[in-house]
C-alpha cells in the first residue's frame, strides 16, 4: 500500500537522524568553542634558543590541549615555543621549526591547517616540520588504527615532508561541546554513538615530544 511505503520511508529518515546531528556536530564544533582558540608561549625566549611554533586546528580543545602540552614540553627541553591555532597565525618567518597538529572530522584533517599548509608551504620547505593528529581512534593503538589514522595525514605529507609523525587519542566531554550543538548530548541516540571518555595519552605525547626534539 503506498500509505505503508511512505511510513517505511518516514522511518528509515528518522532512524539516520541521530548521523545526520553527528555529522553536522562534527561539521560546526569547535567554531565558537574558546577552549580550541588557545594561544601560549613557553621558554624564556634566550636569542641562543630555537624558536618552534606549535600550530593547530582543534574542534572541541583536544587538539589545542595536546598542542600546549608539547609546547611545555619544548620548552623544559631548553626551547622557546609559541602555540598558536592557524587561523591566528599570520607569518611563520623567523620560526627555526614547525610542529603542525589537528583534530579529524568525518575522517579528515580540519580544514583550516590543510590551508594554513598550503599558503605556507614555501616557507615550511625551509624549516624542520613535525606533524600530529588528535583521533578518537587512537584510543586503540593497532597497527590498523594507525594505518588509517596516518592517512588522515596524507594532505599535509603531500605538501611538506615531516621528520616526524604523531598519533594521539583524545576525549570527549560534554561540557566541551559548546551551543548549540551541545544540545545533541541530550538526545539517547547521540549519548551511546559518542560516549564520554578520556584517552589522552601524555605519556605517548611526551615520548615523541622527545623523539622530534633532536631533529629540529
Amino acid at each position: 500500500m503506498p500509505s505503508d511505503n511512505i511510513s517505511l520511508k518516514s522511518k528509515k529518515i528518522t532512524a539516520r537522524l541521530p548521523f545526520l546531528y553527528l555529522f553536522i556536530l562534527f561539521a560546526f564544533i569547535g567554531c565558537v568553542n574558546k577552549q580550541s582558540q588557545v594561544e601560549a608561549q613557553f621558554g624564556k625566549g634566550d636569542k641562543m634558543s630555537k624558536k618552534i611554533l606549535v600550530a593547530y586546528g582543534s574542534f572541541a580543545g583536544s587538539t589545542a590541549e595536546t598542542a600546549v602540552f608539547i609546547g611545555k614540553k619544548l620548552s623544559e627541553k631548553g626551547m622557546t615555543a609559541d602555540v598558536k591555532p592557524v587561523e591566528k597565525i599570520k607569518t611563520i618567518e623567523g620560526y627555526d621549526a614547525v610542529i603542525i597538529g589537528s583534530a579529524v572530522e568525518m575522517g579528515k584533517l580540519k580544514g583550516s591547517v590543510i590551508r594554513f599548509t598550503e599558503k605556507n608551504k614555501a616557507a615550511l620547505t625551509k624549516v624542520p616540520v613535525a606533524i600530529f593528529v588528535v583521533c578518537l581512534t587512537m584510543q586503540k593503538d593497532t597497527p590498523e588504527n594507525r594505518k588509517t589514522v596516518s592517512a588522515y595525514l596524507d594532505p599535509i605529507k603531500a605538501i611538506v615532508k615531516p621528520v616526524g609523525e604523531g598519533l594521539f587519542p583524545g576525549r570527549i566531554r560534554y561540557k566541551d561541546i559548546p551551543f548549540p550543538q551541545s544540545i545533541l548530548t541530550l538526545m539517547p541516540a547521540f549519548k551511546k554513538a559518542v560516549p564520554e571518555g578520556d584517552w589522552m595519552n601524555w605519556g605517548a605525547v611526551e615520548a615523541w615530544v622527545g623523539e622530534v626534539e633532536g631533529k629540529m
